[in-house]
């Protein structure tokens, strides 16, 4: 237990003693702003630390209760382990009260202590009947059970009571998850003499020490960490739970804000749309409807949006619903987030809830897929919040680094499931990404439905040239194309010969009618030798777009030779006119056209198209009026 650190935050109404109770805890007065202490009132966050009598070191956040700064209240609450709640004796449950427990509960916080402060001016009378008031007011929230001490920051009564049940309730606070990557919420921005610009926040994942290479998110400005201070001392690293200071290079003071974020660079990208789990307080002043616009505080930032409900048409008080939040600036979320909706006009804090999509498109309202995908996010396992992130990339994939970031897992976690997950074939690697079955299916789907409509138009072709398949599919990735013909292939259902596709079957099939002209055909130019006829000769009255498939396919089943576009040889006469070509090389090494010709038993119509044939091929080559071996 010692060495743990954790974060306390303050909560409750103004004036009911938060400060003065920090300071009796800690000895550190956190009204740091001149206003503050001419007011009498917390303004700004404050910042305390104490070590509870276990020896674990405790970060305080003293936040203001006064309603118009319940937003820096906000800002202090994000990140936060256990709430001291403090409630004065001599007024009780007051507004900023219920709603400070309201902000507390929509977060999660995993638990607290109240103080019943002001002792000194209650007699026990009423210190029983404000402790039944406050026990009845916890009920149903996260603080339902938590203890209730009394204490007097005056006189000191009751200070070993409270450590004692500080002590205890931070006993219970479960281990932060380890994410990978490091994040830090800005809630304060200074600037210190020998540092330069100097930013604090809660560490919430990841670790962070001096020389990391970070970025300031939504801006995308890259900082290195030039210092890190935990608890006002320099230290080489600081984790997760910890109030940090850290003086920062690459940025100046005027280009960071509260809200902003440190990451590890490329963990996060910010996002202006979030799919989210929303929660309307029963007691917010109305029902909620669609494009309802409100206030939306995740960590230290707060953005102005609309909420646009996905399962339901009005959110009464007291109910969920699923919803997607259309933001006016970007935010940095990460999927599991709680977060926390104020109206906009009047400011009041009528819910929250937890982010399951960052990145989300525009949906229509009441879509069912939606609604089904939305809720496998909230309530899947993470293997099921892995195959879903997949899922939801399409046809594009998504690198293992952005499968983690959209499920909100740990990369290595993720390494693990996905493993799994490929080897089930729920999931493909695909070039350096991943991509889902169900979109490899509908990509291979797809493919040879191409491939079986135009064999259909046209049945006598031997299936579609590799370029023109390829077109119809311009907008698929390469490798995630390749990958759905591979797929298609090992299912037995592609075929491939030379430049062209076919699917389910690798034959064409022929009439009997297209059987007896095929072969009629390639009768014909075989019996005239190298005195053929044109095609169409021996085919009168065969539309030309199927005796010319016919050819090409008897070209194909390599029966016919074909020299020009409308002059095609058997392929045992053109075996004979090469023999005799280097019959005559050989005898003489050289000849004219006029030889081959009367040496062919042919015209010179014939001659010259057969000999620029053997050019191409390579037999012969042409010198002049003459030709000459070709060296093949």
């Amino acid at each position: 237990m010692p060495g743990k650190g954790v974060v306390i935050g303050t909560a409750g109404h103004i004036d009911h003693g938060k400060t003065a109770l920090v300071k009796l805890l800690t000895g550190i007065d956190t009204d740091r702003l001149k206003e503050e202490k001419e007011r009498g009132i917390s303004i700004d966050l404050g910042f305390a630390h104490l070590t509870l009598p276990s020896g674990v070191r405790a970060g305080i956040v003293d936040v203001p209760g006064h309603e118009r700064f319940v937003r820096n209240m906000l800002a202090g609450a994000c990140g936060i382990d256990l709430v001291l709640f403090v409630i004065a004796a001599d007024e009780g449950v007051m507004p900023q009260t219920t709603e400070h427990l309201n902000i507390v509960d929509v977060l999660r916080v995993h638990g607290g202590v109240v103080a019943l402060t002001k002792t000194d001016l209650v007699d026990a009378a009423w210190l029983d009947m404000v402790s039944a008031d406050v026990a009845a007011a916890l009920e149903g929230t996260v603080l339902e059970g938590a203890a209730i001490v009394p204490v007097s920051a005056a006189s000191g009564e009751g200070k070993d009571a409270l450590l004692a049940a500080l002590d205890e309730a931070v006993s219970r606070i479960p281990e932060r998850g380890r994410a990978e990557f490091t994040r830090l919420p800005i809630d304060r921005v200074f600037t210190v003499e020998g540092f330069g610009t100097v930013v604090t926040g809660t560490l919430w994942s990841g670790r962070l020490k001096v020389g990391d290479n970070l970025v300031v998110l939504p801006q995308g400005k890259s900082v290195r960490v030039r210092n890190v201070q935990v608890f006002g001392r320099d230290v080489p690293e600081a984790v997760p739970g910890e109030r940090v200071a850290v003086a920062v290079h690459g940025v100046s003071r005027e280009d960071l804000a509260r809200g902003d974020w440190l990451f590890t660079p490329s963990a996060a990208e910010p996002s202006s749309m979030v799919d989210v789990r929303f929660e309307l307080l029963k007691d917010a002043p109305r029902s909620l409807s669609t494009r309802a616009r409100i206030r939306f505080h995740l960590g230290a930032s707060e953005v102005i949006g609309r909420v646009h409900l996905l399962d339901k048409g009005e959110l009464k008080p007291g109910e969920s619903a699923l919803a997607q939040l259309r933001l006016e600036s970007p935010v940095v979320a990460v999927q599991g987030d709680r977060f926390v909706v104020r109206s906009y006009s009047p400011q009041v804090t009528i819910g929250g809830g937890s982010v399951l999509v960052v990145h989300a498109v525009k949906h229509r309202k009441k879509d069912t897929d939606v609604v089904e995908t939305l809720s496998l996010m909230e309530k899947g396992s993470p293997r099921d919040r892995i195959g879903q992130a997949v899922r939801a990339a399409g046809a594009k994939g998504l690198a293992v680094s952005d499968v983690a970031r959209a499920a909100g897992m740990p990369e290595t976690e993720v390494v693990t499931a996905l493993s799994e997950l490929v080897a089930e074939g729920a999931v493909f690697r695909v070039g350096g990404g991943l991509l889902h079955t169900e979109h490899m299916k509908k990509v291979a789907d797809g493919v040879a439905e191409t491939l079986a409509e135009y064999q259909a138009s046209y049945p006598l072709r031997w299936g579609m040239t590799k370029g023109e398949l390829r077109n119809r599919f311009s907008a698929t990735p390469q490798d995630v194309f390749v990958a759905a013909l591979d797929s298609l292939s090992k299912a037995g259902r592609l075929f491939a010969r030379e430049d062209r596709y076919r699917v389910d079957s690798p034959d064409v099939a022929l009439s009997p009618e297209e059987k007896a002209l095929k072969e009629r055909v390639e009768v014909g130019l075989r019996d005239a030798g190298l005195n053929v006829p044109y095609v169409k000769e021996l085919a009168a009255g065969v539309p030309e777009e199927k005796l010319n498939d016919l050819v090409q396919m008897l070209v194909e089943d390599g029966k016919l030779v074909k020299i020009t576009t409308d002059l095609f040889f058997h392929a045992d006469t053109m075996r004979e006119a090469e023999a005799l070509v280097r019959k005559m090389l050989a005898a003489s090494g050289k000849f004219q056209v006029s030889e081959f010709k009367d040496a062919a038993k042919t015209s010179r119509k014939y001659a010259v198209p057969l000999l620029e044939y053997f050019d191409r091929k390579g037999v012969t080559r042409r010198q002049g009026d003459v030709r000459v071996a070709g060296g093949k």
